[in-house]
């Protein structure tokens, strides 16, 4: 299915030759699928057929296919928050940008990052309340980013606004309810918002939290997103310091286990 899907988007989009004959489109996807298949991570990050066309759409803009699983979920987050809603309005001709409020995708990500650690937090799977969502990015924004009320209120509405020329992150899962088209980009943006954190309330959180396996994804994630090997080793020490219970002990070593062969700035010495 996966190998179909890749041959008629290359096809489909590929140049043809003078003659008529098909593009190169069956060996670009050939391409596309070795690179996928080389990292496992990534290859079971691809059968998620949403995320499997968002690799897609990379590939095809001739962007470099990422690496490893996090800079899977960092492409994808940029390619919806910043390339997509630029290449929408452009093709339908707006002069105006789709966002005016949440005007660079800097910001969008560190709003809609606050927005997902609170869901996880607080059990949103199922959705979101709008209401609830608008109010977790207008105080972020007017905390972080000094933002008056009703400009906050505004950019809210702009990031929540579910429909195909805006985000893309956001999608309705009942009425009233928000949430992010798939858990993994929730946890990614989850991990982005607590790499904000003063470092002593990181680790911290880390402890509290090291054998929890609702927040394994997002810690492993922290860790991969984390440019600093000092900080990674501080990090791995508070998840083997943290008090935990026999299943927490097990979630704490499956933890440590996706740290250890995961893609990071580790050192050596840690990663032994």
């Amino acid at each position: 299915q996966q190998r179909e899907l890749a041959n008629s988007w290359f096809d489909h989009l590929g140049e043809r030759s003078g003659d008529g004959a098909p593009s190169v489109g069956g060996w670009a996807a050939d391409r596309f699928l070795r690179e996928l298949r080389a990292d496992a991570a990534l290859g079971e990050l691809a059968e998620t057929p949403l995320l499997f066309i968002g690799l897609l759409a990379l590939a095809v803009r001739d962007v470099a296919l990422p690496r490893n699983r996090t800079q899977a979920l960092e492409s994808l987050t940029r390619l919806l928050l910043e390339i997509h809603p630029e290449a929408r309005a452009t093709a339908a001709g707006d002069t105006r940008p789709r966002f005016d409020a949440a005007g660079t995708w800097e910001l969008r990500l560190s709003a809609l990052a606050a927005l997902a650690f609170t869901s996880r937090r607080e059990g949103g799977d199922a959705g979101y309340p709008r209401a609830a969502a608008e109010e977790v990015i207008r105080d972020h924004l007017m905390a972080v980013n000094g933002y008056d009320a009703t400009r906050a209120t505004t950019a809210a509405a702009e990031l929540l606004a579910v429909n195909a020329e805006t985000v893309g992150l956001i999608v309705e899962k009942a009425p009233g309810d928000l949430g992010f088209a798939h858990a993994s980009l929730e946890e990614y943006l989850s991990a982005v918002h607590i790499q904000t954190w003063r470092f002593a309330e990181l680790t911290a959180f880390v402890a509290a939290e090291a054998g929890n396996p609702r927040w394994r994804n997002v810690l492993r994630n922290l860790v991969a997103i984390n440019p600093r090997a000092s900080e990674i080793d501080d990090i791995v020490a508070a998840v083997e310091a943290a008090p935990v219970d026999v299943l927490g002990a097990f979630n704490r070593q499956l933890l440590l286990t996706d740290i250890t062969f995961g893609p990071s700035a580790m050192s050596p010495a840690t990663a032994h």
